[in-house]
């Protein structure tokens, strides 16, 4: 059980990273099936009431960001905008879900701006290259992300995404490391 969730975890979002990189859609099966493992893998984790917790605020921060969206895109075009299936698929709102459950709040924030500002800046690169880039791969840029951090935790136990002060104690350890 202490390898295999992590292990299946990996495979499905190599899958939603190689469907929605491919065609730019991801099947609504592997999304759900996806969630319902990410719950069950948050849960062995933390137990319910913290994956609860976590997840209630995460989903409070992604609804911020989707309204925070909504009202650029609102302001820019002086009409309301749905960004929905427009801007943000509907397979990138179940992945949403995905991650919500991953993440303790500030380990969630942090991942938040890191993925978006290597997705910014990788989509950016590519527009520069190629040309024109119509969309994003949201689901899939963010599935990878989500991949590497299974592993660090998981694999090499270098990272808790349920633990807030994770970050600061990887941070300190690079610090002793770089001082001897």
């Amino acid at each position: 059980m202490t390898v295999l969730l992590p292990v299946i975890f990996c495979v499905l979002l190599a899958v939603i990273i190689y469907q929605d990189l491919r065609f730019r859609a991801v099947s609504v099966y592997w999304l759900c099936g996806t969630l319902a493992l990410s719950i069950v893998y948050s849960v062995w984790l933390n137990g319910w009431i913290n994956m609860l917790t976590n997840a209630g605020i995460n989903v409070v921060l992604i609804a911020i960001q989707i309204i925070g969206v909504i009202i650029y895109f609102s302001l820019k075009n002086k009409k309301f905008i749905n960004i929905i299936n427009q801007q943000l698929g509907s397979g990138d709102l179940l992945f949403y879900g995905i991650v919500a459950f991953g993440f303790s709040p500030v380990n969630f924030i942090l991942f938040s701006i890191a993925a978006y500002l290597v997705i910014l800046l990788v989509f950016l690169v590519i527009k520069l290259a190629i040309g024109y880039q119509k969309t994003i791969p949201l689901a899939g840029c963010l599935s990878l992300f989500l991949l590497i951090m299974i592993i660090l935790s998981a694999g090499f136990h270098i990272f808790e995404p349920y633990n807030d002060f994770s970050i600061f104690n990887f941070q300190f350890s690079i610090f002793i490391l770089n001082s001897q």
